[in-house]
Formats: C-alpha cells, sequence, structure tokens
C-alpha cells in the first residue's frame, strides 16, 4: 500500500468511523429496523451496497432525505427504485413533517409488530421499538432526530464527523432511535462518488480539492441542466462544451487583486451556493435499472 493510499484510507475512514463499525454487530441485535438516511442529490452514492450488506437481515426502511435540494423528477425515479428492494419515503431537508413523519414512525412500528404480538402472548409488556438511523456522513441523521422529536436532542451541523458516538433518543412514546456517526463501508467508497459525496459534504475537504469538485459540479450542469445553469450564468451554455472555472471567474469579476481569474474563490462560491440550493434543484446521479 502506498502512502498516498493510506492517507487516503484514513481520511475515508477515520478513528471513530472504525469504532462504531465494530460495535456495529452489536448494537444490530437489539434493533427491530434500520433507517437507512440517503441523500436526495446523491442517492447512489449515499447508499453503497456495502451499508446495506452491513446491517444484514434487519428490515429497513430507506429515507430520501434532503428532497426540497434535488430535482423532484429524478427524486420520483428515485422513489422508485429503492422501492423495489425496501420500503421508501422521501422527505425535504431536516423537516418530515405531516405523512412523511407518520409514514416513518408507521414503518418503524410495522417492522416490530411481529415481535410485540409475540411478547403480548408470552404475557410481557411490549417494550418501544428500537429502530437505528443510519448513513454516510452528513446526510441528515441528527436532524431527522430532532424533527421527530420536535426539539434538538442532538448535536447537528452541515460537515461531515459531528456526531462521534451512538446514543438513545425516544421520538415518539412507543420508539427509541439510535442516533449514530456516519459509516462509509469496509469495502470502501468507488472512485466515482467521490466528487458527489463531497459536493454534499460527507467527506472533508482533504479528500478531494474543492477546485476539482466545482469543475465536476460545473461539468455536470452543464450537461445535464443546461437551461437553468445558463440563466444563472448570464449566458446561453453549450452542453457538449461545459464551462471552466476560469470563465466563470470572468464573467462573474470573481477576480484576484491583480485582476486574473481567482480559481479558488470561485469555487468556494459555487459550491456554497450549490449546498444552499441557490444554484437551482439539482440531483447528481441517476437511477439504472436493476
Amino acid at each position: 500500500m502506498t502512502a498516498d493510499h493510506q492517507t487516503s484510507s484514513a481520511l475515508w475512514y477515520p478513528g471513530h468511523m472504525a469504532q462504531w463499525r465494530r460495535q456495529l454487530d452489536e448494537r444490530l441485535k437489539t434493533l427491530d429496523v434500520v433507517l437507512l438516511v440517503v441523500d436526495a442529490r446523491a442517492p447512489r452514492a449515499t447508499c453503497p451496497q456495502g451499508l446495506l450488506e452491513a446491517v444484514g437481515n434487519k428490515p429497513v426502511l430507506i429515507l430520501l432525505n434532503k428532497t426540497d435540494l434535488a430535482d423532484a423528477n429524478v427524486t420520483v425515479q428515485w422513489v422508485r427504485f429503492f422501492e423495489r428492494q425496501h420500503p421508501t419515503v422521501s422527505i425535504s431537508a431536516t423537516h418530515p413533517k405531516g405523512a412523511a413523519k407518520s409514514a416513518i414512525l408507521s414503518g418503524i412500528l410495522n417492522a416490530y409488530q411481529a415481535k410485540a404480538s409475540k411478547q403480548s402472548l408470552q404475557g410481557l409488556k411490549p417494550r418501544p421499538a428500537r429502530a437505528m438511523a443510519f448513513g454516510v456522513p452528513n446526510v441528515g441523521k441528527s436532524s431527522l432526530i430532532n424533527a421527530l422529536v420536535g426539539a434538538k436532542k442532538v448535536r447537528t451541523a452541515s460537515k461531515a464527523g459531528v456526531t462521534r458516538t451512538s446514543s438513545w433518543v425516544r421520538v415518539h412514546p412507543q420508539v427509541d432511535l439510535l442516533d449514530t456517526p456516519g459509516l462509509y463501508p469496509l469495502s470502501g467508497v468507488a472512485l466515482d462518488a467521490h466528487e458527489p459525496l463531497s459536493l454534499i459534504r460527507s467527506v472533508g475537504e482533504a479528500v478531494v480539492k474543492p477546485e476539482d469538485v466545482a469543475q465536476y459540479l460545473v461539468t455536470l450542469l452543464c450537461q445535464r441542466y443546461s437551461a437553468v445553469f445558463s440563466n444563472w450564468f448570464g449566458h446561453p451554455i453549450d452542453p457538449e462544451a461545459p464551462l471552466s472555472l476560469e470563465t466563470i471567474a470572468r464573467a462573474k469579476l470573481w477576480l484576484s487583486s491583480g485582476g486574473e481569474p481567482d480559481v479558488v474563490q470561485t469555487a468556494q462560491r459555487l459550491l456554497k451556493l450549490f449546498r444552499d440550493g441557490k444554484l437551482g434543484k439539482f440531483t447528481l446521479e441517476i437511477p439504472l435499472p436493476l
């Protein structure tokens, strides 16, 4: 293994994540259902097969989160895609209200129903259902728990690595939910997932340079969302000739003190605009047939 590969592995799999992975199998024995939280802007990157394999045969409810930041038409396709494998609920970022909130709680209680009935037949009082919020970093697990409770019970931030230990929270009289650190599969992360994960801040800036991530975003938007991106850019865009960061810097007058295009500043501004939803509502990946 090269030094560069070792560095990359450490960044993708920090110590607190490795510790949580070692505890996972024991935790799973106490659970009734796993809530796999997926970012609707990058569903494939945030739902790697390795995570599904890690939970074994436990019932899974997929929560397609942050749909208010994603392309609504593509979200519909992703919901259909995931529903072929597991029950799926789409929710907007940190605000699962009304029907979505009811669907989440119902999904948890339905998964626990058979076990609760068995306990009742044995003369035992059924305990609250036990669920776990699970997924890669920064997909909204902790924010989801706070929204279900209706109060800030666990710490949140719009970056990876904030939750470093697991903790139980009662989100409903009949439901206990385990908040967990973000986790990547032991098999690693596919190379084509690096940029999407960086864009949604599931990994830190040390993994992929912001300029490279921003150029990936610009190329994708030029090719797949050229009309919307042209409107923001202020000039027609040729999908076959994606813009460069230098071209955008000159057009927007994002220049250095010497009057040259400031590529670093341009990358930072573009990434912030995307993450705040101010460029538009985009989905970075489209579902492929099963």
